[in-house]
């Protein structure tokens, strides 16, 4: 019990780490995605 509170501060931070980069490349690519949906003619578009 003693070692997992020892290590609870990596393993912790590494979960926060993973789950912010993950959330981040997530918006980036909806952002990114949204960005060329508006290049795109709406008669070209077969999601509208």
């Amino acid at each position: 019990m003693i070692a997992f509170f020892d290590d609870a501060g990596f393993i912790l931070g590494s979960y926060a780490l993973t789950v912010g980069l993950v959330g981040l490349l997530s918006w980036r690519y909806v952002r990114r995605g949204s960005q060329l949906g508006q290049q795109i003619p709406d008669d070209e578009k077969p999601w509208r």
